[in-house]
């Protein structure tokens, strides 16, 4: 079942079980059925912020490398600075990208979807 059927499911239970308690009640058995989205949802926001920040560290040492190339010590004004180091840079950027890419594709979304399953299959046993 997918999980959002799963949850609207799990807080019409809510509402019929508990139809003269409380709100508070009624609000606490209705987190209780969301902790499994809000959990799916950690885990892909955290996977997807851990490829972020090789990113940005892959961006981080082409800006270092780029700042070393031999045609941004020779430029004399801070254009010519700039355009070098966007030159020097732009190869490494774009090539860090398309690694991130991949390995999203490859490695990462795989992972995820198994992960996901996983937990969704965990949820289902559960309820």
């Amino acid at each position: 079942m997918p999980p959002q059927r799963s949850f609207y499911l799990c807080a019409a239970d809510c509402l019929r079980k508990h139809a003269k308690a409380s709100d508070e009640t009624v609000a606490a058995c209705t987190q209780t059925c969301q902790a499994p989205m809000q959990n799916m949802h950690q885990t892909c926001q955290g996977a997807l912020e851990r490829e972020m920040q090789r990113v940005q560290r892959g961006i981080a040492t082409c800006q270092d490398d780029a700042s070393m190339a031999d045609a941004v010590s020779a430029a004399t004004t801070a254009e010519a600075q700039n355009q070098a180091m966007r030159a020097a840079m732009e190869p490494c950027v774009v090539k860090e990208f398309a690694g991130a890419m991949d390995r999203i594709e490859t490695s990462v979304r795989p992972a995820l979807e198994k992960r996901l399953t996983a937990m969704l299959k965990e949820h289902e046993e559960d309820r």
